[in-house]
């Protein structure tokens, strides 16, 4: 009985001390329960519409530079990436180390310094990871409470997580500075000192319409020629 005691004891041992390392080796992650994603959430309200993942469903990733794949997810509302370790243990990719990287079915997740979010970070995807300039977008969603009705007229909402928004940001490389991608064409242009004329003249003979996402990535690459 107490060789069986002590096997149980080395096994359970051995198992926290893979989860500790995995965690680790993930960039000093934080062990977390689903709970603790909903701190500002109505926890009593059992009935809330939608979801705020992009996928609910955990998908198998690569995660850089580690060169490991894990299953992640990523929650949109607090713009987190989830990893599952085993069935039982979730943790949080480290947003701050920002050499990390996760490859989601070819679509490459980043973060980078974001003024605009409440920790400074941010996570984005890129469509290509080019040398000097990439077009990287910013996928969120929000959470509202469940309102009463406000009288007997009006129906009582419940609370919802809304559908994904996403903004296109430019990154360059050489600053380590990002800029929401300009609406007008002009401000576009102005964005690339020094090669203004160049980039003008290649949107007009290729008839590029910076609206489409295609149209926007084919300049970009090509900005990065130059």
């Amino acid at each position: 009985m107490k060789s069986l005691y002590l096997f149980i004891i080395t096994i359970l041992f051995s198992f926290s001390n893979t989860i500790y390392s995995q965690s680790n080796s993930l960039g000093g992650t934080n062990a977390v329960s689903y709970a603790s994603f909903y701190n500002n959430i109505d926890s009593n309200n059992a009935d809330i519409k939608g979801t705020p993942y992009l996928n609910e469903a955990f998908t198998m990733a690569t995660i850089l530079p580690l060169n490991e794949k894990y299953p992640v997810r990523y929650n949109a509302v607090n713009d987190v990436i989830e990893v599952k370790l085993q069935d039982d243990s979730i943790i949080i990719l480290n947003k701050k180390n920002l050499d990390y990287s996760v490859n989601l079915n070819n679509t490459i997740y980043k973060s980078f310094k974001y003024p605009n979010s409440k920790d400074g970070l941010g996570y984005f995807s890129l469509a290509n990871n080019n040398d000097k300039v990439n077009i990287i977008t910013r996928s969120t969603k929000n959470y509202y409470k469940a309102k009463p009705a406000a009288n007997s007229y009006s129906a009582a909402k419940k609370a919802y997580f809304d559908e994904v928004k996403t903004t296109n940001f430019i990154y360059f490389t050489s600053t380590n500075t990002i800029k929401e991608f300009p609406k007008k064409t002009k401000h576009f242009i102005a964005l690339f000192k020094g090669k203004e004329e160049l980039v003008k003249k290649y949107i007009k003979q290729e008839k590029i319409n910076l609206k489409q996402h295609t149209d926007a990535i084919k300049v970009i690459k090509y900005i990065n020629t130059l």
